[in-house]
């Protein structure tokens, strides 16, 4: 029996054993007799895939867009922004009186954590619109850089790009610039000239204009939250408040909150709340950046953020103290009044002029000889480098006689002055004179030994020509 055979065989005898489980399961379903139709519970398979737990950031990255059914399922954190709104609705009763039953630090924590949240989704539901209106009007996105501005717009217009005259002269465009309306004026011009533009499917355009609605809501929900913690700042970050005051510290803690603050460099604090329209951050409307002149403000921002993330830090360590059972906690801003005190007398100390020092007259120079070095080997030197014969001969000049010159072998012309009086002998006798005595000696005592030694290659040449 072959191999091939022994597969068949296995197959054949695991098909048996099947049919034996399939025929006994056929039994057991005829034995069941009394089945009403009725109380079968069907199981819905689009319902599985909704019990799924849904993220906002699966919205960027589900391929078939007729899958999403609504965006609110994608977005948790509604319920949340909800209930924290009608606990600030009921904060304040309906004649401005304070309502005690709401715990104002519980209120201000869950604010306060909820702003980063916001953040992430806000720029994913814009980014989620701009994917879907670009094939609409793309240069949109370009010219309207706000995102609040630029979700208006497309809720305002929505997907009738004709309606921008009608829209323009009711003032629904008031919140944007002159120059982007003119831009995107003649942006619109082209675009149905040219009827580059895609209108999308009525699934598509729902999605759309439910998201621009969602932005908005939650928009609203965080201008709620910032006005509540610029009104209560202070109670939040009091040290923070101290040193840059309560505007500027709302503004930030909206942006990031107190634990992110706490955790960012200080180098990073300028650029929060730069953008398109605004070059400049939210630290440089501190009254110690303002009040300073612009020569210092770049080292009074370095000053003032560093001291910031370290007033964040201690705010954020007596809120934890004070969420903890022992709430020992030191609810004051003397150290952030303290440190602005410091930055502000640095500060004043780098602005002062400088001191006034009196001019030191030169001291009276003594009529005395300078020191020269002497010795035998300055002396020496001196030999060495002084000028030659030729060329003190050559810096003299006859009066009312003309120098002879020469060529150089860059082609300039070189004058000889009293040189070119001389003749070729008398330059001879000027260049052997510039040899010193010890110089001459040496060359004598040279001349002589070479001398000698010739004479002696001469005698052994000789003798071993006679030995030959």
């Amino acid at each position: 029996m072959g191999l091939a055979d022994t597969l068949l065989g296995n197959f054949s005898d695991y098909d048996s054993d099947t049919n034996i489980e399939v025929e006994e399961d056929i039994h057991n379903i005829d034995d069941i007799d009394d089945v009403d139709g009725d109380n079968i519970n069907f199981i819905d398979v689009n319902n599985t895939t909704s019990s799924k737990k849904l993220h906002i950031q699966d919205l960027l990255t589900e391929t078939d867009i007729d899958k999403i059914r609504n965006i609110r399922d994608y977005c948790p954190i509604l319920s949340k922004l909800e209930k924290v709104e009608g606990k600030l609705n009921s904060f304040e009763s309906e004649d401005g009186n304070v309502n005690n039953t709401v715990n104002v630090n519980d209120l201000l924590t869950e604010t306060n954590q909820l702003i980063t949240e916001i953040y992430k989704y806000l720029n994913t539901l814009v980014t989620f619109v701009k994917i879907g209106y670009n094939i609409v009007w793309i240069d949109l996105v370009n010219i309207v850089k706000n995102p609040i501005y630029y979700i208006k717009m497309i809720k305002n217009l929505q997907f009738d790009l004709t309606s921008f005259k009608a829209h323009q002269s009711n003032g629904d465009f008031d919140f944007l610039p002159k120059d982007q309306l003119l831009s995107l004026t003649i942006s619109l011009n082209f675009i149905l000239k040219s009827k580059n533009y895609t209108i999308p499917n009525a699934h598509n355009q729902e999605l759309i204009l439910e998201a621009c609605d969602i932005i908005l809501h939650i928009n609203n929900i965080q201008q709620k939250f910032k006005t509540f913690i610029t009104n209560r700042a202070e109670k939040i970050a009091p040290n923070m408040t101290a040193l840059i005051g309560s505007t500027v510290t709302a503004q930030l803690l909206a942006s990031l909150g107190l634990e992110t603050l706490c955790s960012t460099p200080a180098c990073n604090i300028p650029s929060i709340g730069k953008s398109v329209n605004n070059s400049h951050g939210f630290i440089t409307q501190c009254d110690i950046v303002k009040d300073i002149s612009h020569d210092f403000k770049k080292q009074a921002i370095r000053q003032v953020c560093s001291k910031l993330v370290m007033c964040a830090r201690v705010d954020f360590a007596n809120k934890q103290s004070y969420n903890s059972p022992n709430k020992n906690i030191n609810n004051n801003n003397i150290i952030g009044l303290k440190w602005r005190e410091e930055i502000k007398q640095r500060l004043d100390k780098q602005m002062l002029p400088p001191e006034n020092t009196n001019i030191k007259p030169l001291a009276i120079p003594e009529d005395k000889k300078s020191k020269k070095r002497g010795g035998k080997r300055f002396k020496k030197m001196r030999d060495r480098m002084k000028m030659s014969e030729v060329e003190k001969a050559q810096n003299k000049m006859a009066f009312g006689e003309q120098e002879a010159s020469r060529m150089d072998a860059f082609g300039e012309e070189i004058g000889l002055g009293m040189l070119g009086k001389n003749t070729v002998r008398g330059v001879e006798n000027v260049r052997s004179s510039q040899l010193s005595k010890g110089a001459k000696e040496k060359i004598d005592s040279f001349t002589r030994k070479r001398r000698n030694s010739d004479n002696d290659n001469d005698e052994y040449s000789s003798k071993l020509a006679k030995l030959v």
